[in-house]
């Protein structure tokens, strides 16, 4: 067997695939769950098992909607809004957002995407 602690230096390049309206958690969040996970110890930290309901998707009911694996590639449909306004509203929760937007180093609370996507699609936010 060779030595694996060598094969680093082997690799020339990496690439990033970058893909438009697709995170790393759409396209690799799930990579491990509870019934394929990592081999020999090693730790990734994707979405399986955790709670990452958006706050406003919480419907009357009281039961929050969680992240769950999707099989339909071409969701969501139709798209959210994508304008730079649209998203500062979609990170601060901003209802509307601000004119002019504000240049800032807060952390965002990034709880405005259910509501700016609901909004974008004509949903009513009762």
């Amino acid at each position: 067997m060779a030595d694996q602690g060598n094969q680093l230096n082997k690799i020339d390049h990496i690439v990033v695939l970058m893909m438009e309206n697709r995170s790393f958690d759409n396209v690799l969040g799930w990579l491990y769950d509870e019934n394929d996970q990592p081999s020999r110890g090693q730790t990734f930290d994707g979405v399986a098992g955790r709670n990452l309901s958006n706050p406003r998707s919480i419907p009357p009911d009281g039961n929050s909607v969680p992240v769950d694996k999707g099989t339909v590639m071409t969701d969501p449909y139709p798209d959210p809004n994508e304008p730079y306004d649209q998203v500062y509203s979609q990170m601060y929760g901003v209802e509307p957002p601000p004119c002019p937007i504000p240049i800032t180093t807060a952390t965002p609370s990034m709880n405005g995407f259910v509501i700016d996507y609901a909004n974008a699609i004509g949903i009513c936010d009762d």
